[in-house]
């Protein structure tokens, strides 16, 4: 089962999501473990450098304009032109570097916001806003994780999470603009185009959870099974508080309430055991959402290597 269900991971050659956080001085600069790993496991697997013209883009900061308005539309503008990168003939570590210097167009750029909107909050507003992008910063990386997981330890990875982490940042980095837009006076307005690209691109947990909704019983043995519904409809599973709830045949319980990190594709939970200690469970859907597959390791490095996992199609 767990070689199937590899074998059909590798045709998930889908971009979903990244990786590494920074702050300004105000918040501790943080370098996402997620980041550091994929790249370092890339260049251990591909021994490659990047040499390609397209690949070798100089990392470039957008000059900031009269209005902020104008700034990001000048740097979507700047995203863009990576859509029209020719990839078909680069080896996997030039891909993994367009990624990368296109991730890094947005995380300059929240830098930028964040040092210009950081000093003009009232001390009380500052404190707020700083935990706020600490558990922001936290999340990302744990989505990051849950998006690049299917391709752990591969060359892929990277592939992978630089755009997750790419579109996480980017909706971010509207949210910080309109609020300095307004202590600049400036009228600021997300465009629909962006904002439809936003929304698809960021699913909520509850979109996600809906993919997975139903009963999916295991390839190799009929007698295993995963169920995946909404609390109200499985109370007898359901903490108390939950809105969704994951269980096997196997007697594993997980809810929303234990949820650590999420992609399209993936659900990482973290269970704390009667014991004291916790319980990483991963659920995933892949070949085109025909197959869903839940694992559990008491490390979640090593989810991806577990083998005790239930999977297969709907029942």
């Amino acid at each position: 089962m767990k070689k199937k269900y590899l074998l059909a991971c590798l045709a998930l050659c889908i971009s979903l999501s990244a990786c590494g956080s920074q702050n300004s001085k105000e918040v501790k600069s943080i370098t996402s473990k997620n980041t550091a790993k994929s790249e370092k496991t890339t260049e251990a697997c591909t021994g490659e450098k990047s040499t390609s013209k397209e690949a070798s883009i100089k990392k470039s900061t957008v000059k900031k304009e009269s209005s902020l308005q104008a700034e990001l539309e000048k740097l979507e503008t700047k995203s863009k032109e990576y859509d029209n990168v020719d990839t078909s003939y680069m080896k996997q570590g030039e891909m993994n570097d367009v990624a990368r210097k296109r991730y890094y167009l947005w995380e300059d750029e929240i830098n930028s916001i964040w040092k210009r909107l950081y000093p003009k909050l009232s001390a009380s507003t500052k404190k707020k806003l700083l935990d706020e992008q600490r558990k922001w910063i936290a999340q990302k990386d744990r989505d990051t994780f849950a998006a690049g997981i299917t391709f752990e330890g591969g060359s892929m990875q990277p592939l992978i999470t630089y755009p997750r982490a790419e579109m996480i940042t980017r909706k971010r980095i509207y949210e910080l603009a309109k609020k300095l837009a307004d202590l600049n006076g400036e009228s600021f307005v997300v465009s629909p185009e962006v904002q439809n690209e936003l929304n698809k691109g960021n699913p909520t947990l509850d979109q996600v959870f809906e993919l997975f909704k139903g009963k999916w019983v295991d390839d190799s043995n009929s007698a295993k099974y995963i169920g995946i519904a909404r609390a109200s409809e499985k109370s007898e599973y359901a903490p108390k508080g939950s809105s969704w709830v994951v269980w096997n045949s196997e007697g594993d319980i997980v809810s929303d309430l234990d949820y650590y990190g999420f992609s399209e594709e993936n659900i990482i939970f973290k269970k704390k055991d009667k014991d004291g200690t916790y319980t990483y469970y991963w659920l995933s859907i892949y070949d085109d959402h025909s197959h869903a597959y839940l694992s559990h390791s008491k490390d979640k490095d090593k989810l991806y290597e577990a083998g005790n996992g239930i999977g297969g199609k709907r029942g």
